[in-house]
């Protein structure tokens, strides 16, 4: 097995072939390149090899365990293994190095294996960030793996030059090693000694000048003759002691052997020789060449014994020497911890003298940006001394100590220690009254303790608040930054939003996102992202005038940038007026430009903030011109997991316009959304029904939805999703449902009982929801029987008995449909299911009115329910619908009245509740479906004899008779039958005469369908009684009367 496994996501980091982007395959070959054997997960496995097994032997028999972090590195899904594998190698004990690739860093899910674990690249910016140098990474994970044994392998080549491979090394000129390797073997050199002429080396191998002036600068430390070019003093993290002359350094920077020397003098000289020595090794130590030479040549042991054992004078030396060869210089941080330097320094932080306690607070600040002496220091109880060095030490003791705290803080444990020792209120006091550098010094401290909660709220509660709104407003640039970075980090507490605000921090965040220079624009937008979770700073974040920047940033800000200020909108956005701002501001184009070519992060947050501005009917439109849904849709189809649940969010909402429904089934987003509902986490279930539910209201897309198989698994979410994933889930199904075929499909795929479950037992949204998708199902024959067999009928009457005004109507809506059935009609009242409709019908709103009409009107087809409907109070209201509802509840209660007249007492009821009125105006005036219904209504209500008078009286005869002569066939029927009731009465048998009915009832006998002819032979026959009648069906040439 190989010296080094590398643990990572396929999807995300893996080759390009399985759908990664490649990073693992080119940190792979670099280290093999160094002569390094990898592991590497998937690449490594063959038939037949078990693979946890194969994975657990990797393990156990590597040296060195590399996680790949990825945004869903750790995550526990079934085809995840990171988190598996990288608790495996933390229970054996592995050494453990973080690549962070993309993401947040550490991942949620392994925050607790991989906090103070030392991580590549260091600083703010991943690896796959454009700016971060793949080269650069693999060099700083080699000095890592060497640290635990892991080293590189020179090739065989390289060694026929002896000390060429070193001096590329210090003048960064790897990419060169051949090609000058090539040139000293042409030239017979077997060593560096040997090139006499390093011009033509350089002209030979085509080194440009910056490499010039490295090999230069990486040749003054060797014993050959060279020209020395000077370089620049090093920007360390704190300031380098004062610099010996110059006389005194290009006389030390001469040769190795003056470097040599002086070490020699720094073990076995005199006090003074000592103390000299270390005085000059520390200027020298200014360069970082000198830095290299100094640590190889054994300097940093005898610095750490001054440190610790010299006197005074020898130990402020000593500590200035080892704080500028810690300054970014990764390998000496390394080297003076393993040479027992930290504690020492420790010590004199705490019980030297003013200028020991100063250098070595600043070489512990230097020390601390390396992760193991983040924890070394603390261990060595380096926390206290400085937190009182910042408390009640001088200027410039102060500002070191605040530095050094700032790096130990971007450690967890650490942010804890630095509290507790009572270091918040300090650094607090610092940026409010302390010199610029103390400012930004602990300013920056204050920032990375605000990553703990705990902190958040102590830092506010020490009064931290105004004072970095003040840096914000007024510092510095590298205060401002900082500052910012504070804000960003305590804008995490719900609290702390609402005290930020009030201590004015929103403008200057605002002004510094407008025309900060780069990082401050990063951390301001940060600082907003937070701030905007809180609605009133939604506001007051507009009002600022903060909307138009972000978009800007978000359009052509860096990397970092654009990821900010995309979040600041996406929390923005949920505010309904800052949806309309952040179009007209022009938000929407660059927002789906990050979706479509964006970073994960930039992609996660840009669909996030179209997911909240698709709310608005308007940005619909906007976002879909804009070409937003292509790039939706394929984050859903491949995006990661928080990509792809944003991007089903924002579908969802797209999905409401119908222009969109078809352009995202266009776009090929009906199957993803599908696969998310079957087998994605919880929220992208959720979402992804959410979407088809929105999708199904189109009818083609109710097809498609069902061939891309997505109804079993909504029926799943139904049967067994969380909360939200149910109301989704029973919504969709509600509206594939108004498809004949899916009905069926629904039925079979078991969604009755999950349905009627979720109307009995589910919260309020999820019994509306179920109840709806049930109202449909039951217009399919066997879904009547099914749903009534699966119990639903008693909790719809619930529902229209008890539940709020949506699961009323839906419930009410259901009931009607499953009374066509005759069972159903029985149970239903069985249930209890006629009064509360009746209820409805008298006091529901204007929907429910019309779906308990449509229930009674059925229910009233079995005879003791035309009683049970009567007694319940139900004819009046009924009446009062057919008189002064709107169309559909005209129709639908004149139905019921249709059926309930069948009953003799109800005939009576209706007339004396005035319901023959409202009727014959219906017939009169009324549309297609309300003229037939009021027509068989009045059929029936003519049975009684008082009420073939009333009808009469009512003016209902003339437009009965208008009816049979030019209605549609329904309307002839049912009016002609009214006619035939009507025509028992001696005195109707002439008013339908003079009203012109003859006519067209003999012609309804000639020519009508068998049930018109029957209703017309009936009135004709009753009106045959009247001698000119008889008469006038003579002249017709109508004779059957007397037959």
């Amino acid at each position: 097995m190989a010296d080094v496994m590398i643990s990572y996501r396929v999807p995300e980091a893996g080759a390009r072939a399985d759908g990664g982007d490649g990073a693992v395959d080119r940190l792979a070959a670099a280290l093999r390149a160094a002569g390094i054997s990898v592991f590497v997960g998937e690449t490594a496995s063959t038939a037949g090899m078990q693979w946890a097994q194969t994975i657990e032997e990797a393990i156990k028999k590597c040296k060195v365990f590399v996680a790949l972090c990825t945004p869903t590195y750790g995550e526990s899904e079934a085809s995840n293994w990171t988190y598996r594998e990288l608790l495996t190698a933390d229970n054996l004990h592995k050494p453990i190095v973080a690549v962070w690739h993309s993401g947040r860093f550490p991942p949620p899910n392994v925050k607790i294996f991989l906090s103070g674990v030392q991580r590549m690249p260091r600083g703010r910016k991943p690896l796959t960030n454009s700016t971060v140098d793949l080269d650069a990474v693999v060099a700083e994970l080699l000095d890592a793996l060497a640290i635990f044994g892991v080293k590189a392998v020179s090739s065989a080549g390289d060694a026929k030059v002896e000390g060429l491979v070193e001096l590329v090394e210090r003048s960064r000129l790897s990419h060169k090693l051949e090609e000058m390797r090539r040139w000293c073997e042409a030239m017979g050199a077997t060593s560096v000694d040997d090139i006499t002429n390093w011009q033509k080396l350089a002209d030979e191998v085509g080194l440009k000048k910056l490499e010039r002036k490295r090999l230069e600068e990486a040749l003054a430390a060797t014993s050959k003759p060279h020209t020395v070019v000077q370089s620049k003093a090093m920007h360390v993290a704190a300031a380098a002691p004062p610099a010996a002359s110059n006389r005194t350094t290009r006389a030390a920077t001469s040769n190795k052997s003056s470097i040599a020397q002086l070490i020699a003098e720094l073990k076995q000289g005199t006090n003074g020789q000592k103390e000299k020595a270390a005085r000059v090794l520390g200027t020298l130590a200014s360069n970082e060449v000198n830095q290299i030479t100094i640590a190889k040549a054994g300097g940093i042991a005898p610095l750490v014994t001054i440190v610790q054992s010299g006197n005074a004078r020898q130990k402020k030396e000593a500590a200035a020497a080892l704080w500028n060869l810690a300054a970014n210089n990764d390998n000496n941080k390394i080297s003076i911890a393993k040479a027992g330097g930290i504690a020492p320094l420790v010590t004199l932080v705490q019980s030297g003298n003013d200028a020991q306690k100063e250098k070595a607070a600043g070489a512990l600040w230097n020390l601390a940006v390396n992760t193991d002496n983040k924890i070394s220091i603390a261990v060595a109880g380096g926390i206290a001394p400085l937190v009182t060095l910042v408390q009640s030490g001088n200027d410039a003791q102060k500002e070191k100590a605040a530095g050094a705290l700032r790096n130990l803080a971007a450690n967890n444990n650490n942010q804890i220690s630095i509290a507790v020792a009572g270091g918040i209120a300090p650094l607090v006091t610092l940026v409010q009254s302390g010199n610029d550098a103390q400012k930004e010094w602990a300013a920056g401290a204050l920032w990375n303790l605000a990553v703990n909660n705990d902190n958040q709220i102590s830092i506010a509660m020490a009064g931290g608040i105004a004072p970095l709104v003040t840096l914000v407003q007024s510092g510095n640039d590298a205060q401002k930054e900082k500052a910012a970075g504070a804000l960003w980090n305590l804008a995490v507490n719900n609290d702390n939003k609402i005290s930020i605000a009030m201590a004015g921090g929103i403008a200057p965040l605002v002004t510094l996102v407008q025309s900060g220079n780069d990082a401050q624009k990063e951390w301001a937008a940060g600082a907003l992202w937070n701030l905007a979770v809180n609605n009133d700073n939604k506001i007051s974040i507009a009002m600022a005038g903060g909307i138009a920047p972000l978009v800007t940033l978000v359009q052509s800000g860096n990397d970092a940038q654009k990821e900010w200020a995309a979040g600041a909108l996406w929390n923005l956005a949920k505010n309904n007026d800052n949806k309309i701002s952040i179009a007209m501001a022009g938000g929407i184009a660059p927002l789906v430009t990050l979706v479509q070519s964006g970073n994960d992060a930039q992609k996660e947050w840009a669909a996030g903030a179209l997911w909240n501005l698709a709310v608005n009917n308007d940005n619909q439109i906007s976002i879909a011109v804009a070409g937003g849904i292509a790039p939706l849709v394929t984050l859903v189809q491949s995006g990661n997991d928080a990509q792809k649940e944003k991007a089903a969010g924002a579908l969802w909402n797209l999905a409401v316009n119908n222009d969109n429904k078809i352009s995202i089934a266009m776009a090929g987003g009906i199957a993803p959304l599908v696969t998310l509902v079957q087998s994605g986490n919880d929220a992208q279930k959720e979402w992804a029904a959410g979407a088809l539910w929105n999708l199904a209201v189109n009818n083609d897309n109710q097809i498609s939805i069902a061939v891309a198989g997505g109804i079993a698994p909504l029926v799943t979410l139904v049967q067994s999703g969380n909360d939200a994933q149910k109301e989704m889930a029973a919504g969709a199904l509600r509206n594939l449902a108004v498809n004949n075929d899916n009905q069926i499909s629904i039925a079979v795929a078991g969604g009755i009982a999950p349905l009627v479950t979720l109307v009995q037992s589910g919260n309020d949204a999820q019994k509306e929801k179920a109840a709806g998708a049930l109202r449909h199902l039951a217009k399919n024959n066997d879904n009547k029987i099914s749903i009534a067999v699966a119990g639903g009928i008693a909790p719809l009457v619930t529902l229209v008995q008890s539940g709020n005004d949506a699961q009323k109507e839906k419930a009410a809506g259901a009931l009607w449909n499953l009374a066509v059935n005759n069972d159903n009609e029985i149970s239903i009242a069985v249930a209890g299911g006629i009064a509360p409709l009746v209820t409805l019908v008298q006091s529901g709103n204007d929907a429910q009115k019309e779906k308990a009409a449509g229930a009674l009107r059925h229910l009233a087809s079995n005879h003791d329910n035309k009683i049970s409907i009567a007694v319940a109070g139900g004819i009046a209201p009924l009446v009062t619908l057919v008189q002064s509802g709107n169309d559909a509840q005209k129709e639908k209660a004149a139905g019921a009245l249709w059926n309930l007249a069948v009953n003799t007492d109800n005939q009576i009821s209706i007339a004396m509740a005035g319901g023959i009125a409202p009727l014959v105006t219906l017939v009169q005036s009324g549309n297609d479906a309300q003229k037939e219904k009021a027509a068989g209504a009045l059929r029936n209500l003519a049975v009684n004899n008082d009420n073939k008078i009333s009808i009469a009286v009512a003016g209902g005869i003339a437009p009965l008779v208008t009816l049979v002569q030019s209605g549609n066939d329904a309307q002839k029927e049912w009016a002609a039958g009214a006619l035939w009731n009507l025509a028992a009465n001696n005195n109707n048998q002439i008013s339908i005469a003079m009203a012109g009915g003859i006519a067209p009832l003999v012609k309804l006998v000639q020519s009508g369908n068998d049930a018109q002819k029957e209703k017309a032979a009936g009135a004709l026959c009753n009106l045959a009684r009247h001698r000119d009648n008889r008469r006038m069906m003579k002249r017709l040439g109508y004779n059957s009367y007397t037959g």
